[in-house]
């Protein structure tokens, strides 16, 4: 057999593609949700941390991750295994998908804001926080 005579089917290294995309993502979902449970028992078990804004948008945000590597492991997985879905269903996890991409930034930029008025505002935020939080993360 004479490799240089051998076409390369594009179709086949799409598949050698989205299959290591599927793995990557079934590693990451693995870990970020054991990370997430870890985490998200310990915050519900202490009051103390409950009641802190930094604390429940370090949950959302872990939740998003995790959510965010499982929707890649179904999206991927769908090309790798070249399963018949509608279009609109692949179209749909994607969409999921970036949806829930965004609600990490979101949630990346809500601890920067957090943070920031946690620093300048010491004394002014924590009021604030309180009054805002709930209100910030059902919006999200």
């Amino acid at each position: 057999m004479n490799l240089s005579s051998e076409h390369c089917n594009i179709s086949d290294w799409l598949r050698l593609e989205a299959t290591v995309k599927a793995s990557v993502y079934t590693v990451a979902f693995f870990f970020a949700t054991s990370v997430t449970i870890i985490i998200i028992t310990i915050v519900s078990q202490n009051s103390k941390l409950k009641k802190e804004a930094r604390y429940i948008l370090l949950c959302h945000h872990l939740l998003c991750i995790s959510s965010y590597c499982g929707l890649g492991v179904v999206f991927q997985g769908m090309r790798a295994l070249l399963a018949n879905s509608p279009v609109l269903m692949c179209w749909v996890v994607f969409g999921v998908q970036l949806s829930v991409g965004e609600g990490i930034l979101f949630t990346l930029a809500l601890m920067a804001v957090n943070t920031y008025l946690a620093i300048c505002w010491p004394l002014k935020s924590l009021a604030f926080v309180d009054s805002v939080k709930y209100r910030v993360l059902t919006g999200s």
